[in-house]
């Protein structure tokens, strides 16, 4: 490491106390939130890093600058040996609470894009998966979920027709392998 980095690190650990009270006194701070999570990350401190974006969105609105890394944490997280049943939930409820927040392309894609490689997974058979995963990511409830982030998208004039070719993409791979003659 590096001088100046260890001294970068040093000064924001001795930093971090202070604007995590602060973050605590007065939760509705946009800029005490950002202040903690930029020291935090220049501690290095990854797994702080998750819950300071958490804690900012258990109280205020947030941006794809937090919800994207957030996600994309959450879903490394499901992609390990033998995951839990729970870490998708999780992804999936964290998405649910975004996608509430505020009308976000970005989020949606990412969200459609990952219940595809989910049901993938499924259909592969070709990894140990949790009880509850095959139900979780069934063609059926993929193919509802898709629908909903596409009719969620309308409302974004200049881009809703990115989820609306992802969904039918999706379920144009979908129905590849079925007969034409029907």
């Amino acid at each position: 490491m590096d001088v100046d980095g260890g001294n970068e690190a040093m000064q924001a650990l001795e930093a971090l106390p202070g604007a995590l009270t602060a973050v605590q006194e007065t939760p509705l701070a946009f800029k005490l939130h950002y202040r903690a999570i930029g020291l935090i990350w220049a501690t290095a401190m990854d797994d702080q890093i998750q819950a300071a974006r958490i804690n900012l969105t258990n109280h205020l609105a947030a941006g794809d600058d937090i919800w994207i890394p957030l996600l994309e944490s959450m879903i490394g997280q499901t992609t390990g040996p033998d995951p839990e049943i729970d870490a998708f939930i999780d992804v999936e409820e964290m998405f649910m609470k975004a996608e509430r927040d505020y009308l976000s392309i970005p989020i949606l894609k990412l969200h459609s894009e990952y219940l595809a490689q989910q049901v993938a997974r499924a259909a592969s058979g070709s990894e140990n998966l949790p009880d509850g995963f095959l139900e979780l990511y069934s063609v059926e409830l993929a193919s509802a979920r898709m629908k909903a982030l596409a009719a969620k998208a309308e409302a974004h004039l200049a881009k809703s027709h990115e989820i609306w070719d992802a969904w039918v993409e999706w379920e144009l791979e979908r129905h590849d392998g079925l007969p034409q003659d029907i």
